[in-house]
């Protein structure tokens, strides 16, 4: 489920939480600048919904170079006579959503602009490139791409996709696609390779952003997918993550 983090005024809340509720949207609500940096470090965030105002815009700035994957957004009433607030929050940079006009499609708004379909476009060679050219192996991707903050598990996914997981098993990984274990792995570690560009991040940012058990565990993923140490992830970006585990890091021991 995407989360989006909100530092919006009162009335601005209460209309997203209504526009996004029934899409599934969680919203996580910051009061500070100081507490959206701690939830971009601490969750990975589809984006941020802000009221535009003059205590915001600046942190807005400085936010967007420190964490340029998350996108901001400005839900705001937006009037014909407000070109220079508008222009303000282009220079941020902002998307801008008008609240009490563009409600019912924030949440299309949001799937559009947000960290997901950020993923599926850095990745979007990845299904040819592995051979997911089934629909099942397709249906499987989809889901791993949208959920790479959350572990999943092969009986869990196998569940959602109404098969047995054996049979998700081995239809995922026939072909000489790689084993579904190895892609999940793939997605969180590809993704991190993305959002640790950002300079508000730290190689172990990354435990807690895609749900890690530790430190190590995330090294010791990281090493096997794409031969490099965390802090090296940045370097390489996703694009040479799935390089290098297209050339032979794809099959697991188990």
């Amino acid at each position: 489920m995407p989360l989006v983090a909100a530092w919006l005024d009162k009335g601005a809340l209460a209309a997203a939480r209504r526009a996004l509720r029934p899409a599934g949207v969680r919203l996580v609500r910051v009061a500070t600048a100081e507490r959206l940096v701690a939830a971009a470090r601490t969750r990975l965030l589809e984006a941020v919904l802000v009221t535009p105002d003059a205590a915001r815009l600046d942190p807005c700035a400085a936010f967007a170079r420190d964490f340029p994957a998350v996108p901001l957004v400005a839900f705001h009433p937006f009037r014909p006579d407000d070109g220079q607030l508008a222009l303000r929050c282009r220079e941020v940079p902002m998307a801008l959503v008008v609240e009490g006009v563009d409600d019912a499609v924030l949440a299309v708004r949001l799937e559009a602009l947000g960290g997901t379909a950020r993923r599926v476009a850095l990745l979007g060679a990845a299904p040819a490139l592995l051979g997911l050219v089934s629909p099942l192996q397709a249906a499987a991707w989809a889901i791993v791409v949208r959920e790479v903050a959350t572990p999943l598990r092969s009986a869990e996914l196998a569940e959602r996709l109404g098969v047995s997981r054996g049979h998700l098993s081995r239809a995922f990984a026939a072909g000489g696609a790689p084993n579904l274990k190895r892609v999940v792995d793939l997605a969180r570690i590809a993704t991190a390779a993305d959002v640790l560009r950002s300079p508000g991040l730290q190689a172990t940012d990354a435990v807690r952003l895609f749900g890690f058990a530790s430190a190590h565990h995330f090294r010791q993923t990281a090493l096997r997918i794409s031969g490099v140490e965390p802090g090296e992830l940045a370097g390489i970006g996703p694009i040479g993550v799935l390089d290098r585990f297209r050339r032979g890091r794809g099959r697991s021991r188990v």
